[in-house]
């Protein structure tokens, strides 16, 4: 596996930052040859995927506290397939943090029971899902997205459209999506009260498809993204 370390560069700062105050042990890193898809499962913890055009194969970081059992906690590669999988014994004194980088171009599914998921400049299918906590998910070029919460916030940042978007909403949560400047087949309560249509120009015909569950979940649509106004580009 070849590895430019420039990338590194750029996540440091944001990993210092992200654990910083956390009581968690690591990293542990472990890196992975002829990755193409991503799969996750954290029952407790946060994980952040990174998208990179300078990293071959995968770079996995691990951080857990000395305190937590696991039934599960392992990474491995199963013909071209990174599986992630932490599974606490005991939630009450167990957590763990994942940091991934991965080729853009990885197809990605990843879930997190409780806990936060963050996901950056991912090229290929997306499905993501938070069953209480949040999901933040930038730079977004994946053609198709299948994302879920439970309980909690969603904010998406695409930077190209989506062929197919669906979003699957807990009452009580709510989703942001920001979107490029176009047109889009709108699959949902286009009435709604809940949903924030300003900007969003809605055409049948559209290529690019945005599904709502249900159709009149709260999500709000914000049109012309420009990601070089963001800190994080």
């Amino acid at each position: 596996m070849r590895i430019n370390w420039g990338i590194f560069a750029v996540m440091a700062p944001l990993l210092i930052l992200a654990c910083s105050g956390d009581d968690l042990d690591g990293p542990e890193r472990k890196e992975f040859a002829d990755i193409n898809r991503l799969s996750v499962f954290v029952d407790h913890g946060d994980v952040t995927v990174f998208g990179s055009g300078q990293v071959q194969g995968a770079i996995v970081d691990r951080w857990s506290s000395s305190a937590s059992t696991f039934d599960e906690l392992r990474e491995r590669n199963t013909g071209g397939e990174l599986v992630i999988d932490s599974r606490c014994k005991d939630a009450r004194s167990c957590r763990v943090r994942y940091d991934v980088a991965v080729e853009r171009s990885t197809e990605v599914q990843a879930r997190v029971d409780h806990g936060t998921l963050q996901l950056n400049r991912l090229g290929q299918g997306l499905g993501a899902e938070v069953e209480n906590g949040s999901l933040v998910a930038r730079g977004l070029e994946t053609p198709f997205a299948d994302i879920t919460i439970e309980q909690g916030d969603v904010r998406l940042e695409f930077v190209e459209p989506p062929q197919n978007l669906q979003l699957r909403i807990g009452e009580g949560s709510a989703a942001t999506v920001f979107l490029p400047e176009g047109w889009y087949r709108c699959v949902f309560d286009t009435e709604s009260d809940a949903i924030s249509m300003e900007g969003l120009v809605c055409n049948p015909q559209a290529q690019s498809a945005l599904r709502i569950e249900p159709p009149d979940a709260a999500v709000r649509f914000e049109i012309g993204f420009d990601e070089s106004s963001s800190p994080f580009y």
